[in-house]
């Protein structure tokens, strides 16, 4: 790069987007920092200022791939709704980034997008009239169930 060339400026945001495309186009063994840096036209090591390594990226990326899953979703009013509709959207992405799947469905991240998930399935189980630790049983089976379907 010559010295009055301008370098890409890297924001978590967009070397998530360049590992979804790499993940989409290539599969996820294709995901390594160096392949990130030719994506994104800068040295692999500037990932390393958002992500301190790949397991890092990893947890970040299955969590965007939930967000992004998510995207606005409002549970309803009828706790059975709200599961139908969750599951039938968490299919659908996992169907349409079946890469991207492989890599979230292995992972829990404990980031906001899987707890914003975790909390409405639970809030969904205890108005179908369950207790704290059936809801917390219940929540894993349902999920479960969501990932192998």
């Amino acid at each position: 790069m010559s010295p009055t060339a301008t370098r890409p400026t890297l924001t978590q945001e967009s070397v998530l987007d360049a590992a979804f495309r790499i993940v989409e186009s290539e599969g996820g063994s294709a995901l390594t920092f160096r392949r990130l840096g030719a994506e994104l036209g800068a040295d692999p090591t500037a990932v390393y200022r958002h992500f301190r390594d790949k397991d890092e990226l990893l947890l970040a990326l299955a969590d965007a791939f939930y967000h992004r899953g998510m995207g606005d979703f409002v549970p309803a009013d009828d706790w059975r709704e709200t599961l139908r509709s969750l599951a039938e959207r968490t299919r659908a992405a996992y169907v349409a980034h079946p890469a991207l799947a492989a890599l979230a469905a292995a992972r829990t991240t404990r980031r906001p997008a899987e707890m914003r998930a975790v909390e409405i399935i639970l809030g969904a189980l205890r108005a179908a009239g369950l207790g704290e630790r059936d809801a917390a049983v219940f929540h894993r089976v349902y999920a479960d169930t969501c990932l192998a379907w």
